[in-house]
């Protein structure tokens, strides 16, 4: 489907070289293909695809020129794609915060893009003005329901440790009819238990979670990992992994000052570390957080685990906003050439994007 797209796109750009829909679509498939891993590169050749994501930002930027001052009908949708292809492969998250900032787009009268920019809200620290946005627009009248919409508002509102997130994730996990991101909501479901109730009340919603859904993307694959393991996290270091994950860094690094990392072994050991390395990078206090990423690599303990592989990746991403190229394709690299417990292909394909950048 996407060797037809490109083709279509293509054939369509050779007949008609200034329709600014071409740019749009082809904007879309070039990012993609940029930022899918050299390991598969095979694959692109097979397929005859090509692009880079400096060529797809490009294209999707000189839509939203165009559409300043001409009328184009997908005018909002290029934009919510240009922020959702930011926030995933892009070198800095906020531009698609920024992107979605557009008096173009109406948040009002779309709930796509409310849901949206609620979405890009979340993965840049500014859970609260998620929140906001997402308990104005539920979709109303003859608009059509989104059933993620809970899921969304039930994981902001676990991010700020709030008691009533509960409802909105146990809601959607079971009245979402389709297959994905319910095991997550389940997981989700279990760590508010696990905070507000107990371990019994975590175990109950893990052995749902287990026969519910489906395992076919990354975040429920994990999800069904956790599940099924029997493992209770430990309460104090989930805390802090919620509130980082809201932006709620300070709050987030209190809870992990407050404990000694000698009180921890094996996995969270290394999680006690890299949550600080996080939170010192989202506080851009860099040189702490290079300094903890890089004893999160060379630890026995992390060798093949997440930590390890995404704390390469992070480093990467600080030398490249710190203009130092080089050192950030040595990190990028190091990253692709690393092995990840969960979210590999996720983590490679934003190392791959990183590469793209800065050769």
């Amino acid at each position: 489907e996407l060797k037809n797209a490109s083709k279509l796109f293509n054939s369509n750009k050779n007949k008609f070289p200034n329709f600014i829909g071409n740019d749009h679509g082809l904007g879309c498939i070039h990012v993609m293909v940029g930022a899918i891993p050299d390991d598969y590169s095979w694959g692109k050749s097979l397929l005859g695809l090509s692009g880079n994501l400096n060529q797809g930002f490009q294209e999707l930027r000189n839509v939203t020129t165009y559409s300043k001052t001409k009328y184009y009908l997908f005018e909002q949708e290029a934009i919510v794609m240009r922020a959702y292809l930011q926030l995933q492969f892009g070198s800095d998250k906020n531009y698609a915060w920024t992107t979605m900032n557009s008096s173009r787009v109406s948040i009002v009268k779309s709930p796509i893009a409310a849901y949206m920019k609620a979405l890009i809200g979340i993965y840049t620290g500014r859970t609260s003005s998620a929140i906001s946005i997402l308990a104005v627009s539920k979709p109303k009248g003859d608009q059509h329901e989104i059933p993620q919409w809970d899921y969304l508002y039930g994981t902001a509102k676990l991010y700020r440790l709030d008691k009533n997130a509960d409802f909105y994730l146990n809601r959607f996990a079971t009245t979402f009819k389709g297959r994905n991101q319910v095991k997550q909501a389940y997981e989700k479901l279990a760590q508010h238990a696990l905070i507000f109730k107990g371990i019994s009340s975590y175990n109950a919603y893990a052995i749902k979670g287990k026969s519910r859904g489906r395992a076919d993307s990354d975040g429920d694959k994990q999800a069904q990992k956790v599940l099924v393991s029997g493992t209770i996290p430990d309460k104090r270091l989930l805390k802090a992994d919620l509130l980082h994950s809201g932006g709620y860094y300070t709050k987030s690094l209190e809870v992990l000052n407050s404990i000694t990392n000698s009180s921890f072994s094996g996995q969270d050991k290394v999680q006690h570390f890299y949550l600080k390395a996080r939170n010192y990078q989202d506080k851009k206090s860099y040189t702490d957080a290079i300094k903890l990423f890089k004893k999160i690599i060379d630890m026995p303990e992390s060798s093949g685990l997440y930590y390890a592989c995404n704390s390469a990746l992070q480093i990467g991403l600080i030398y490249e906003k710190k203009k130092l190229k080089m050192t950030a394709k040595q990190y990028f690299q190091k990253c692709l050439d690393m092995s990840s417990d969960k979210y590999e292909s996720s983590i490679h394909s934003r190392a791959q994007a990183g590469l793209s950048r800065v050769i």
